[in-house]
């Protein structure tokens, strides 16, 4: 386990990276896991690349909760597999650029500590780019893994995503600023990521002025928020965002009056009854964010 990293480092080129020995990096970021990381772990180890071509690199930021046990009994179990870094609270892109710097793959994957995957999700996702067709990939076949949990749902009616998917059926390769997997030239060209909050993910797409390219059949499942506390958490951080609007406009729509007309609306639309419930607590949670960045000054790490 490493803890060397400092938060407050620039985005910058690492003066020294390692040499790229392995066709593909796996960077996991993760802050209070604890409920679904064994299940993304072991649907990684288990890919059909070879065990030799890949590592999973776990930064853990911050957890208060079980996550750092589970991680340090997996790469007890996994040596030469999986590296281990920890560091203050900071948010995702810092871990995410934290795990970069250690990487020795020629490709950067960056996937969810929330997330399971086909045992074939690896090849398929990283073949365009290992051909030279592509920077970077993202893929169209994200689908949610808690499809039956209503919170779940209300968040997909929020979302405006079709029941069931992570990701719209239609999503073309010049409208997805998330790349899955990117060269690890082309990550650092640019820097890495920029800490801005839940968007931080579309920060590299931004600064190398593309989008990722479409690959289909390379299949995961992704959780959306399962209980209120998730939604409300979820609702926090996207609210003290960079990228979130925070007008008059905006405040008003997030009143409890604002709230919900809205979700009675949506809930008629989309014959989610729920949803009225949903939007009342995913507003709280985006005014408390707002709150915490705009008139306390926070930051806007999760």
């Amino acid at each position: 386990m490493q803890t060397d990293f400092q938060p407050n480092q620039k985005n910058s080129q690492p003066e020294k990276l390692k040499p790229a020995t392995l066709r593909v990096s796996v960077i996991i970021p993760c802050h209070n896991e604890e409920k679904h990381i064994s299940e993304c772990f072991d649907s990684l180890l288990n890919q059909a690349l070879p065990a030799d071509s890949y590592e999973l690199i776990v930064i853990d930021d911050g957890s208060s909760d079980n996550t750092v046990a589970i991680v340090k009994g997996y790469v007890a179990k996994n040596p030469g597999r999986m590296t281990f870094y920890q560091q203050n609270h900071a948010g995702p892109a810092l871990a995410r650029n934290k795990g970069a710097r250690a990487a020795a793959g020629k490709v950067l994957a960056f996937l969810d500590a929330d997330m399971n995957f086909a045992p074939d999700f690896l090849e398929k996702l990283i073949a365009p780019v290992e051909a030279g067709e592509a920077t970077g990939t993202f893929t169209l076949d994200e689908f949610v893994a808690n499809p039956e949990n209503r919170w779940s749902r209300g968040w997909n009616v929020c979302y405006y995503l079709p029941p069931g998917r992570r990701v719209p059926e239609n999503l073309t390769d010049t409208e997805s600023t998330v790349f899955r997997a990117i060269t690890r030239e082309a990550f650092w060209q640019v820097g890495g990521y920029d800490s801005a909050g839940y968007h931080d993910d579309h920060t590299v797409a931004k600064k190398l002025g593309q989008t990722a390219q479409r690959v289909d059949g390379a299949i995961c499942y992704h959780y959306n928020p399962g209980t209120a506390k998730e939604v409300f958490a979820s609702a926090v951080w996207i609210g003290k965002s960079e990228g979130h609007p925070h007008n008059l406009k905006e405040w008003l729509r997030r009143t409890p009056p604002g709230s919900l007309k809205r979700g009675i609306a949506r809930a008629r639309q989309e014959h989610e009854p729920f949803y009225v419930i949903f939007d009342q607590v995913y507003s709280f949670g985006i005014l408390t964010g707002m709150f915490r960045r705009y008139i306390l000054k926070g930051n806007h790490a999760r």
